[in-house]
């Protein structure tokens, strides 16, 4: 049977009631829940923040390269290519394919100009040339090179490119003060001869 009235206990300290116990603990109760709420929020906050951002792997590209060029007295140009294959495996684009999709191609046209189809993985270079005249409406050549990820590549030639052979100045680097030089020691000895053999008669 509940008590609905106060006792005084021996030591004179009032005991509550059980209703009064009751009305108590049903107070605390949200209190404790809402606590309990805020703490489970704050530590996943704390993990998520503290969690190692997971980095993403990076993407594999075909990419064109232009090694230099050589240019010939007619002012045509011989471009040398080759290519960086990141991915793992062979990459196959068909030479003159132009887009959508995979390309391979070279601009201005005809697009298939004896590029390969087949990319070993790696950096391989001075793979293949191609020879051609830059005109007023085309001055550059341009290979546009592209894989599955469809994020093509360009590697363009034009006359300003990196000569393969870098051409010399007219200094120490310039061949002709050597030729100068043997002509004129050439000159000298055949002189030389004809005067000895004309004091020889």
């Amino acid at each position: 049977m509940p008590i609905s009235e106060a006792e005084p206990s021996s030591g004179g300290i009032r005991r509550l009631t059980m209703t009064e116990t009751t009305h108590i603990a049903t107070r605390r109760r949200p209190r404790q829940r809402v606590g309990t709420a805020i703490a489970l929020v704050c530590a996943t906050l704390l993990a998520l923040v503290a969690a190692p951002r997971a980095t993403g792997a990076p993407q594999n590209h075909l990419t064109p390269i232009l090694d230099c060029i050589d240019v010939a007295g007619d002012g045509s140009i011989t471009a040398h290519f080759g290519y960086t294959n990141t991915w793992q495996n062979q990459v196959t684009v068909p030479a003159g394919k132009q887009p959508p999709g995979q390309q391979n191609w070279f601009n201005p046209l005809p697009a298939d100009r004896g590029q390969p189809s087949q990319f070993q993985p790696g950096t391989h270079t001075y793979v293949f040339t191609v020879t051609f005249t830059p005109t007023a409406a085309n001055p550059t050549l341009e290979w546009w090179l592209s894989d599955v990820n469809n994020e093509f590549q360009i590697a363009t030639a034009s006359a300003s490119s990196p000569r393969c052979t870098p051409v010399p100045a007219a200094g120490l680097d310039s061949p002709w003060p050597v030729l100068l030089s043997v002509v004129g020691i050439g000159a000298a000895l055949a002189l030389r001869q004809r005067r000895l053999a004309r004091g020889g008669a």
